[in-house]
């Protein structure tokens, strides 16, 4: 199986530390909402746990962490038009609009570096995920 590039990892693993770092300060009692302050103990525990927890959970056999990329570009709606979102990638894109109606455009994925093959899923995922938020999944 092939590695992201390391900077792929190092980003996805920097939102995932945030993300966790956040949950659980929240729902520590001496959260904002509590009226506290935290005290520095869990301060620390927190900056040495929460990276922790993202390397296990980057390491699940199985499971894949990405971060998607945000649309190659954008088109807002008018009358005679719906507004769409598009992801390109070396070999096409892949639009999707505002109604979650898509289209993959170029269908070319037909090489042997790897980093296409990603760049496409990616860009797949991304729309997949906007498509099943404007069609109401």
């Amino acid at each position: 199986m092939s590695e992201l590039p390391k900077e792929s990892s190092v980003a996805v693993k920097a939102v995932l530390t945030e993300a966790l770092a956040a949950a659980l300060a929240s729902a520590h009692p001496f959260g904002s909402n509590a009226g506290g302050k935290y005290p520095e103990w869990f301060r620390d525990w927190i900056a040495g746990a929460v990276p922790k927890a993202a390397d296990a959970i980057l390491a699940l056999s199985g499971v894949a962490v990405i971060q998607l990329p945000e649309p190659t570009w954008q088109k807002t709606a008018t009358d005679e038009e719906n507004g769409a979102n598009a992801w390109e990638y070396p070999d096409g894109e892949i639009v999707v609009y505002e109604t979650g109606d898509y289209e993959w455009r170029a269908f070319g994925i037909n090489h042997d570096d790897p980093s296409r093959l990603r760049d496409a899923a990616a860009a797949l995922l991304a729309a997949a995920v906007l498509s099943g938020e404007a069609s109401g999944e």
